[in-house]
């Protein structure tokens, strides 16, 4: 409730609050409101975009696990996992004991017509149930960065974790490192 003043002529007046803070209200007010919407965006499923490399074509069964070679589109990006390799790691980089190096090879395409950014901790190594970051390196692998592509941009870059190669390993993307469910997952052997 306003706070009310006697002015000095004998009228008593409203305490009106300063204008900025009446702006600085507004705009959290409106803050608020773009990331409730926005985070609540319609988020559609990963779906198969190529079985081979001379088609494209979008399946009609959405898949929930694709494999290597497949490429991937979730909300107008595309997703392919180009190669897997397994390191012994280097003299003095090795992986913990009983564990290889996983050299994951992606691909990421914007096909979508807004900026989206990509970022290496948006992806997971499921090692049968067991999800870690691709938080590694290996001198002379050039490992996927940070950044964001406009529509049409591509980017390429490897993904570097641990895992017992015998393992069954996957590929998890939450499009969000502060989002833990999986958008898609990619088996990688």
């Amino acid at each position: 409730m306003a706070k009310k003043i006697e002015g000095e002529d004998g009228k008593v007046y409203k305490e009106q609050k300063p204008v900025y803070k009446r702006i600085w209200f507004i705009l959290l007010v409106a803050l608020v409101v773009i990331v409730v919407v926005t985070s609540s965006g319609g988020d559609k499923g990963a779906k198969k975009v190529t079985t081979d490399d001379t088609t494209t074509k979008t399946s009609e069964k959405e898949q929930d696990v694709f494999k290597v070679g497949d490429t991937v589109e979730v909300n107008g990006v595309h997703f392919k996992v180009n190669s897997v390799e397994f390191t012994d790691g280097e003299e003095y980089n090795e992986p913990d004991e009983g564990k290889k190096f996983v050299v994951v090879n992606v691909t990421i395409e914007n096909q979508s017509k807004k900026v989206v950014s990509y970022n290496p901790l948006d992806f997971g190594l499921d090692d049968q149930g067991n999800v870690t970051d691709f938080w590694e390196y290996l001198s002379g692998v050039e490992t996927l960065s940070y950044g964001t592509l406009k529509e049409g941009g591509t980017v390429s870059g490897n993904l570097i974790g641990q895992a017992k190669q015998e393992d069954k390993l996957k590929l998890d993307y939450t499009g969000n490192m502060f989002d833990t469910s999986s958008k898609l997952s990619i088996e990688l052997n």
